[in-house]
Formats: C-alpha cells, structure tokens, sequence
C-alpha cells in the first residue's frame, strides 16, 4: 500500500481518538442531547465509516479509493505544522506555524483541529499584546490562521469566545477584525466583510454588548464590528445604543467618538450631554464626546455621516459655554490648534507647511473654532446637497443666542477669537440664512478658510484635521 494511503488511515484513527475523547468532554459539561454533542457525534460517525472503508480497502487493493496527494506547506503537511504551532517556542516559528495551519486545513477535521489551537493560543499570547514584546509576531499567526477559515468557522470563533474572553482577548479580537481576517482589509472592501459576516454580524454584535464588562480592549472590538452591520437595523439601534447607556463615563465616550451617529438613539445623547457638562468628566473624556458629535465614519455603504440636527442642541449649550461662561468646561486636544497663514495645520503633518510651537493656540476660543466648523460645514453640506437652508436658519438662532449672552462682549475682545476667524463665520451663518450665498474670496461663500478647508476635506471622505477624537483609548472604563 501507498505510503500516503496508511498515513490516511492513521490520521483517521487519530482524529477519532480526539474527537471522542472531545465527546466525552462535552457531554459532562452540556448533556447529551446538546447540538454539539451531537454534531461531534456525527463527525465521529463519518470518520469510522472512512476509516472502515479505508482499512478494508487495504486487504483488496485493486478497490482502494484514490487518493489526492497530501497538501504541503514550506515540505511540511498539516499535522506537521499543528505540532510545530502547539510544541514550539519561538515566537517566529510559532506564528509561521499558525499560518501554514490557515492554509493547509482543508478537511472539516482540520479545520476543527486549528480552530481548538487558536483558542490555546489566544489564552497563551493575547496579553502580550498588552505587555509589549513579540505582540505582532503573535499575532500575524493569529490573523494568518483565521484568514484562510471558512466564514462561518471564523464567525463561531468569535462567538464563543466573546461572552467570556478576556479584555487582552478582546483586543485581539479587535486587531483580527480590522486585519483582515473577513477581507475588509485584504481587498479595500468593507463590503465583503459585511457579505461574510451577514446577519451573524447583529449576533456578534449583541454578545459584546451582552458582557458583564467592557474595557477598553471590547469596547475597541465593539466599535470596529458595528461598522458591518445594517445601518437601518432598529435592533442594532437598540444594542448600540443600550451598551452605550450601561458603560460608564470613560467607556462610553471612548465607544461614541466612533459609533456612526445613525446607530444613535435620542437616549444616548441625553446621557453625552450630561457626561459632557458634568465637572467629574476627564477632559480628555470631553475630548471624545464632542469628536462623536462630528464623527465621519466608514461603513459598508459608504462614508456615514450625522445629519445636520444630529447633537446640534448640545453643540449650541457648548458653544454658549465656551464663549461667555465664566468657567467654561475643560478640553485637552480639543482645546489646542495649530494655525498657520489663517488655516489650522496638524503638527507632523502640516502639509508642506513648517508648524512650530509659537503657532499653537489654546483655549476656549480653539474650542469655539471647532464647534463652529461643525455647524458650518453642516450648512455646507446641506446646501450642496440640494436639500434646503433650513438647517442655516436654525444655525442662524444659535447665534442670536450667543450674540445676547452678558458674556459675549468680552469673549469678541480676545486676540484669539480674532485670530481663528470667530466673528466671520458667526457673520456668515447670519447671512446664508438670508440667502446671501457668495461675497467670499474669490467670489466664494463668507466663510472663512477654516470653514471651508474643513469642508472640502469632508466632501473627499476625511476626517476634518482639527475635529481629533481625543486620541483614542478608553481609560480602563467598565460597565
């Protein structure tokens, strides 16, 4: 008999020896009768049929079935592989190894057989990513293994290890959906993700919000997920929006300053504008809340962005806070900008232009010049839409307001509110909203160049340079 036909035989025979040793296992823990022990039942079934063929096969080799040569990786198979992956200690020839598995299971056994090893290796590795080390080393296996899983296997991976993972876990979880391993980023197409994910994405979904908590590393898996599912859904709504209400302060602004606002309910805007006016919020928990009420995000439909009255009574209570209150809320890079010849640059960047440390501007008026651009560049983008002035209007009593505040005489005196082109652009809301369209440079609109840098840099998708979310994170916030 062919060399490969009695290795055949013998992997059959090991797979069964796992596969009851797995059943045993199951049964103690769910009960006989549960889904998967049935399913491991089954599997246990069509090995001992093979294997009986098989074996049978080698006392009349004239009806011995063909057999397609074993697949190799680097002149390793498989098994190989898997006990390089499960035995090896260098962190280079363990992720090579991981790898090789994604691409070589090609058979249910071994898919199953990779899938129980990725498990061992996200408990063994996670928190390294968290720790420093061979973080990206490790994980480049993780994601290589994944990668060439079938959606559905990839889809039950996540499932049973969101509800109890570990938050070092989760982050993983987080790295793997934003690497990859469901196409996004292979092939440039967040489409493909949602068409692997489908429905299953609001289950996904639903089992993170499900947690009995949420540090920064689910939150971060959370915000990355909910980019793939139905926009329009009512029960991602829902989720969205009741995970948002149960988090905690720090949580709940490190989720929001990236969950697209059509997935916002009223509720949760209730709960930002209290965390944003509380005196216990972090500035740097303020920063996220108010990036969130201008966050442009990336869905699988496209650039996703609020509608104009999205958020626009809390933007108004900031505005009137910032400028003539006389202990206005805290910031941190909210609060700070870059300017240079009339137009906010972002320091490493610049654009070409040099940005140096006397060019940076801080303070209540930075965060005017930001609040400001939000509501702008909402006129800007209803108008080019075709869709009516009546947000212009609305903008346009928002300046009343501020324009009849104690406060406000004083605010129009600082350098920097001249500076950051303030008092122009509160001139231009008045004026669109009268139907005065041009009378710019150039014969362009009246707003002033921060204005309309911010929204050209919309109309191609970007984020608006000044608009940072805070910089990220969560702050170990838990619900």
């Amino acid at each position: 008999m062919p060399r490969h036909h009695i290795s055949r035989i013998n992997s059959i025979a090991e797979g069964i020896y796992k596969a009851e040793a797995e059943l045993m296992e199951m049964r103690s823990k769910l009960g006989e009768g549960h889904p998967r022990v049935e399913k491991i039942k089954s599997q246990i079934d069509t090995m001992t049929k093979n294997y009986s063929e098989m074996l049978a096969a080698y006392k009349n080799p004239r009806k011995l079935p063909a057999v397609k040569p074993e697949s190799v990786y680097g002149g390793r198979n498989f098994d190989d592989w898997l006990r390089i992956a499960m035995t090896d200690k260098q962190p280079k020839t363990v992720a090579e190894a991981m790898k090789a598995c994604g691409v070589l299971a090609e058979t249910e056994q071994q898919r199953k057989q990779i899938l129980v090893q990725l498990g061992s290796y996200l408990r063994e590795h996670a928190s390294i990513v968290l720790d420093g080390g061979d973080s990206e080393t490790y994980m480049s296996g993780f994601v290589g293994a994944l990668a060439g899983l079938p959606a559905s296997d990839k889809v039950d991976f996540f499932a049973n290890k969101i509800p109890d993972g570990s938050d070092a876990e989760m982050l993983w979880l987080s790295q793997a959906f934003s690497s990859g391993v469901f196409a996004n980023a292979i092939t440039g197409s967040q489409t493909a993700m949602q068409n692997e994910l489908g429905d299953r994405a609001i289950e996904l979904l639903k089992l993170f919000a499900d947690r009995e908590s949420c540090q920064w590393g689910a939150c971060s898996a959370f915000q990355v997920l909910v980019r793939y599912v139905d926009s329009d859904s009512k029960e991602a709504q829902e989720i969205v929006s009741d995970l948002l209400l149960k988090l905690g302060t720090e949580a709940r602004a490190g989720i929001f300053q990236r969950i697209p606002s059509v997935l916002v309910l009223d509720s949760v805007l209730e709960a930002v504008k209290k965390d944003l006016f509380s005196q216990g919020t972090s500035p740097r928990s303020r920063d996220q809340l108010v990036g969130g009420l201008d966050n442009v995000e990336f869905g699988p439909t496209g650039v996703i962005q609020p509608e104009p009255d999205f958020g626009i009574e809390i933007i108004e209570d900031l505005l009137v806070n910032q400028l003539t209150d006389s202990s206005p809320l805290e910031f941190e890079n909210y609060a700070v900008m870059y300017v240079v010849d009339g137009r906010e640059q972002q320091r490493g960047f610049g654009g070409g232009v040099a940005v140096k440390e006397e060019d940076k501007v801080t303070g209540v008026d930075v965060v005017t010049r930001r609040l400001l651009n939000t509501i702008c560049v909402r006129i800007l983008d209803e108008h080019s839409d075709k869709s009516g002035d009546a947000f212009a209007k609305k903008a346009a009593k928002i300046v009343q307001r501020i324009r009849s505040q104690e406060g406000f005489k004083d605010a129009i005196q600082r350098k920097s509110f001249a500076l950051l082109s303030i008092e122009q652009d509160l001139k231009a809301i008045e004026a669109f909203a009268e139907g005065e369209r041009s009378g710019g440079e150039g014969g362009g609109n009246q707003f002033s160049t921060f204005v309309n840098a911010s929204f050209e840099n919309r109309q191609h998708g970007g984020y608006d340079g000044g608009f940072g979310h805070g910089g990220g994170g969560f702050g170990g916030g838990v619900f």
